[in-house]
């Protein structure tokens, strides 16, 4: 918009709109003339008859060489005539019509709304995955720990007990006793390190319980750097949804 005219029954209303928006003050009574050289013009009155008419603007249509008039009327009642509609080269809307682009911007916000949700939960549900990775190892390592310790007291506190045990049967007796412990604990490591989503913290937490993790016995080795949470733009992730 390069140039404002502003037309009001009240100047000095008119002017200071004109001022607000850099605009240039018009007579109300000159107002078919400039009709003749605007493009668009925006209808905002409480008067009580229409301002434009469908005769006095299908004159001035042919003044303009049927160049298009773009006309918005937010007026209640209305400023603009609505058989204004039917001359050729004029676009009119209302309130109503303008209630419909609202309708329709509204329910496209709730759809992207709802997709925006669809998005955040299954964000959540990755997180949730990844945060509870962070605790596998340390949790697997402490399991190893654990066991590891049963297998050495067990075979302390049967150290005097044997009657007639050699060094290489020793050995194998050891050998047996952290073969069994390991293949006991290799089920759940593998089902541990497999089964990382939203519900790992619970498993975990369950299975510090029943190996009585909690606080005291050996401390945990240290665990392998987790990987980065993967971050990813709300652009691709809504380009990669079905339907889109």
């Amino acid at each position: 918009v390069t140039t404002i005219f502003v037309a009001n029954r009240r100047r000095e209303r008119a002017a200071a709109l004109a001022q607000r928006f850099g605009g240039e003050v018009v007579a109300v009574d000159a107002l078919p003339l400039e009709l003749e050289g605007a493009d668009i013009v925006l209808a905002s009155t409480s008067s009580p008859h229409h301002i434009v008419g469908h005769d006095e603007l299908e004159l001035v249509m042919r003044h303009r060489g049927r160049r298009p008039l773009l006309l918005i009327d937010i007026a209640v009642p209305r400023d603009v005539d609505p058989l204004c509609a039917q001359i050729a080269g004029v676009a009119l809307y209302d309130i109503d019509d303008l209630q419909t682009v609202v309708s329709r911007n509204l329910e496209v916000r709730q759809a992207e709304t709802r997709r925006a949700g669809e998005i955040i939960e299954e964000e959540i549900q990755r997180f949730a995955g990844w945060l509870g990775t962070l605790e596998v190892m340390p949790t697997l390592a402490a399991l190893r720990t654990h066991g590891a310790d049963i297998v050495h007291q067990v075979l302390a506190e049967n150290d005097g007990r044997w009657e007639d045990l050699s060094p290489r049967d020793r050995e194998r007796v050891e050998a047996i006793a952290r073969t069994v412990a390991n293949r006991l604990l290799h089920e759940p490591t593998v089902r541990m390190k497999r089964g990382a989503d939203e519900r790992i913290h619970a498993r975990l937490q369950l299975v510090r319980e029943l190996f009585g993790l909690e606080g005291g016995g050996a401390a945990p080795e240290p665990a392998e750097p987790a990987p980065p949470a993967e971050v990813s733009e709300l652009a691709a992730r809504r380009a990669k949804r079905p339907g889109r």
